[in-house]
């Protein structure tokens, strides 16, 4: 198990690539504009969470939601 922290890391990292390959850099550089970095950081976590959950199965992404 690699703890929350680790986990999140690799979730930030899968959502910030997401989120690219779907609305390209420039959506990327307005959306960091329009919602500042916080905002930025609370979709990039939404789209990690979603992509554990498909990966590892609900019970993962559930107890990763409570962590934190």
């Amino acid at each position: 198990m690699i703890g929350v922290m680790g986990m999140k890391r690799v979730m930030g990292m899968k959502g910030v690539m997401e989120i690219m390959e779907m609305i390209g850099v420039m959506g990327m550089m307005e959306m960091m504009r329009m919602k500042g970095v916080m905002g930025m950081m609370g979709m990039i976590e939404m789209m990690g969470m979603m992509e554990m959950m498909d990966m590892m199965g609900m019970g993962w992404g559930m107890m990763m939601g409570m962590g934190g």
